[in-house]
């Protein structure tokens, strides 16, 4: 009946998302990505992929504890998926990383909507009892010009772009330009 539907699509959704911020979970994410680059092919569609990490994130866990970690960490989910439209991917990556892919959208938009993400968050406050925690994101950005093979490559080289925003001083978005060298050295 109707109560066993409701079960299956909590169940559906449960199984599509991060428990904790309600962002898609990374293998409803590759699901939806991976499709949305097929279709960017076919209609020869801009892409572009934004890696996003919250920075010094362990600071705010050993001072205010994991629960103040997880409440910065939703705050960080919600900021995004008010600047995203419904045909963005957005999940928690892993950890304080999140990973997002925007339809329809070359490289100049995508910093446009980077930077607006990015100041959101820096300009929000959680509220704990051992006072205010703000926090700032660093992102990293890469646009699909048609040479990457898979969603994965993308994600890759935003990745690396992510690399340099935090290896240039954190909260800041960082653009992959196809030519650096593999150092990864300054991730956390």
């Amino acid at each position: 009946g109707i109560e066993h539907h409701q079960r299956l699509v909590d169940l559906w959704d449960t199984a599509r998302t991060d428990a904790l911020t309600g962002a898609n979970n990374r293998r409803h994410f590759f699901d939806r990505a991976g499709q949305e680059v097929k279709r960017a092919r076919r209609v020869e569609a801009p892409l572009s992929a934004i890696m996003l990490d919250a920075d010094n994130f362990k600071a705010v866990n050993d001072q205010f504890g994991h629960k103040v970690g997880d409440e910065v960490l939703c705050m960080v989910a919600r900021v995004c998926l008010e600047n995203l439209r419904e045909v963005d991917a957005f999940c928690r990556y892993g950890g304080e990383e999140f990973a997002i892919l925007l339809a329809d959208t070359d490289m100049a938009t995508a910093k446009l909507v980077a930077e607006r993400i990015r100041d959101a968050i820096a300009t929000q406050t959680v509220q704990t009892e051992q006072g205010p925690v703000c926090i700032t994101v660093s992102l990293g950005i890469a646009t699909d010009s048609g040479r990457d093979a898979k969603l994965e490559d993308l994600l890759e080289r935003a990745d690396t772009a992510l690399y340099i925003a935090k290896r240039g001083g954190r909260n800041r978005v960082a653009a992959d330009t196809g030519n650096h060298g593999d150092d990864r050295s300054a991730r956390k």
